[in-house]
């Protein structure tokens, strides 16, 4: 009978405090107004295809179209924000 209540007791307890946790929301976030512009903009979502830039992944191999990254072995260090087509599967 002691582990019935045992264990009825840790359920009220926790339930009693998950209930009792709260969310805060800052209304006076000046992060929050209708007048402040996103992060997002339309050329988000477009780019030439001719500007895309390939790196496909080959075992433990990397293989690019491009001098613009830097590859060493497995590791690849993208050093310019542009579109990457990245393929393949890697294992290490």
């Amino acid at each position: 009978m002691a582990k019935k209540d045992l264990i009825l007791l840790l359920l009220c307890f926790v339930f009693t405090v998950i209930s009792s946790c709260k969310k805060h929301y800052d209304t006076n976030d000046s992060d929050l107004t209708s007048d402040t512009p996103g992060s997002e903009e339309v050329s988000d979502y477009t780019w030439n295809s001719a500007d895309i830039i390939s790196i496909t992944l080959n075992g433990s191999s990397v293989f690019t179209n491009s001098t613009a990254l830097s590859v060493s072995g497995s590791k690849v260090t993208i050093t310019s924000a542009v579109t990457y087509d990245i393929s393949g599967s890697s294992y290490l």
